[in-house]
């Protein structure tokens, strides 16, 4: 039966490699496009130009170009987005300055975006999206990304949840030197198991000092979080003292949490939380973007979704959070924003073509 269980996982999951690769949307026309991502990782060099699913005890700093090609449709990735110059930072300190300096010249801001990605994500997949959302939405910050020690390997859930709790001090060491820098707003934008992470790193930074980050945490953005209820209460609990926004993404045609939930007797995912009611005690939002999604598996539409992307675009700011205020102000037709005790739920229509 445990075969049988991690063949069909492996299977249904597959379907994740697919998700978003073809996407009706116009082409980016004239030339490639360069995108600039700055990367910590933590995870461990075992050679020249490799990085390992071992955990590092230092973070790896540096800055990557990525070019995205003029085909490029928004939503998708391809083996056509290619790495074509890198600089190294010797210091958190040294980034974080460098990314602030990048979002001052690029977006005239100072702001970044801090991008935790999920399991089953290679370093070199891990910089491609990070690209590719960078590209897509029309955010005016910085793309940071903290890649973690996943393994690009289907079948290994388990060692990536063990990887990921490893991985926490490394993704506070990034915070707090970008907190010291010399950024105005750090977002944390978390994916999938990557959202465990990035909310478990909150709540101990929340718990062990007041001014975290130093005044600096623009609020902390959840896409289908996989982790459970049992976790998510009482890190939220602790992170609702920093009395930032707290935004989750979820939807109730997630299929890939619910095959976790169903398949592995895992507990229900909050990603897979619509109903606001078990989210009542808390001062947060929980966007649900059943009926805005329309791929098969539903699990990353933030970055998969060329509609969502429009909406947020359509911003005068582009904003993850900012949304979430222009949702409340009924902005966007037939869209659905009620309060369950603290928690305000907002309910995305079908969007149109």
């Amino acid at each position: 039966m445990v075969g049988t269980r991690t063949r069909l996982m492996s299977t249904l999951l597959g379907l994740l490699v697919v998700t978003g690769l073809g996407v009706a949307s116009p082409a980016l026309a004239g030339q490639p496009l360069v995108e600039t991502v700055f990367v910590a990782s933590a995870r461990l060099v075992d050679g020249p130009g490799s990085l390992a699913v071992q955990n590092s005890g230092d973070l790896h700093l540096v800055s990557i170009d990525v070019s995205i090609p003029a085909a490029h449709r928004p939503g998708g990735v391809s083996a056509d987005f290619k790495a074509i110059g890198s600089t190294p930072y010797p210091s958190v300190s040294a980034f974080a300055n460098a990314a602030a300096r990048q979002s001052r010249s690029q977006f005239g801001t100072r702001e970044v975006l801090v991008y935790v990605h999920g399991y089953n994500t290679g370093y070199d997949e891990s910089v491609i999206r990070a690209a590719q959302i960078a590209a897509d939405l029309d955010l005016p910050s910085t793309m940071v990304l903290f890649s973690w020690p996943a393994a690009n390997r289907l079948e290994a859930y388990g060692p990536d949840v063990d990887r990921s709790h490893q991985a926490s001090r490394n993704l506070e060491m990034l915070l707090r030197g970008l907190g010291g820098s010399g950024v105005s707003r750090i977002v944390i934008m978390a994916h999938s198991l990557g959202a465990d992470l990035a909310t478990d790193t909150l709540a101990r930074m929340a718990r062990n000092g007041a001014g975290t980050l130093r005044g600096k945490l623009g609020g902390l953005v959840l896409l289908s979080p996989d982790m459970s209820m049992e976790d998510f209460k009482p890190a939220m609990s602790s992170i609702e003292r920093l009395g930032k926004p707290v935004v989750i993404y979820a939807s109730k045609g997630d299929w890939a949490l619910q095959m976790l939930t169903d398949i592995t007797d895992q507990k229900l995912r909050l990603g897979s939380v619509t109903d606001p009611v078990m989210l009542a005690k808390w001062r947060l939002t929980l966007v649900d973007v059943s009926k805005a999604s329309n791929d098969l598996i539903g699990h990353f539409p933030i970055a998969t979704q060329p509609r969502l992307m429009t909406l947020i675009n359509r911003l005068r700011k582009p904003d993850l959070i900012g949304l979430v205020t222009m949702l409340k102000q009924g902005e966007w037709p037939g869209t659905v924003v009620e309060q369950y005790g603290r928690a305000t739920y907002i309910g995305l229509p079908k969007l149109p073509r």
